[in-house]
């Protein structure tokens, strides 16, 4: 892996508000950006949770709503409720990924499929990197992250 390599270097190209949907769904090594939740609903419980991230975008004091999802025992994970932006990080075969940022307003959401021969750690650690510049970058209205187990993500998932 590139060292500074960050998670839209997986992609391609990235296409803001994709007209293609119904045509071609979801193409590889393709970000679809601003697309609403419902749509990422579609995909999210056809793989294995590999990364689980919630982001300090809107609810600058999520703690809460984090330390529900840790000590709670629910039946199925309904990530609205977090009240924030979330990241997951999806196996869907060997070498083969998808990406997902659910953006809580519900129709600024990200989605992408890509394959890639790098580890796992180095997939993860492409996110990380991306959201630590975030956190930098004083243009960005992200202020942090938390990386939850992955395990955390139970039953039927929904954002």
């Amino acid at each position: 892996m590139v060292k500074d390599k960050r998670i839209f270097d997986y992609f391609t190209e990235s296409v803001d508000y994709p007209d293609n949907i119904c045509i071609d769904i979801l193409p590889w090594d393709v970000c679809w950006c601003y697309v609403s939740s419902t749509f990422l609903n579609g995909f999210i419980n056809y793989g294995v949770p590999a990364a689980f991230i919630v982001l300090d975008r809107y609810n600058k004091d999520n703690k809460k709503a984090i330390d529900k999802m840790l000590n709670e025992n629910f039946v199925h994970s309904d990530l609205h409720e977090i009240g924030d932006d979330v990241m997951i990080l999806l196996e869907i075969g060997r070498g083969k990924w998808m990406f997902f940022w659910y953006d809580c307003d519900v129709s600024d959401c990200c989605i992408g499929r890509f394959q890639s021969d790098d580890s796992f750690n180095d997939i993860a650690s492409s996110i990380i990197l991306f959201l630590n510049g975030c956190v930098e970058d004083s243009k960005s209205d992200i202020t942090g992250y938390t990386v939850i187990p992955k395990e955390n993500l139970r039953g039927w998932i929904s954002f």
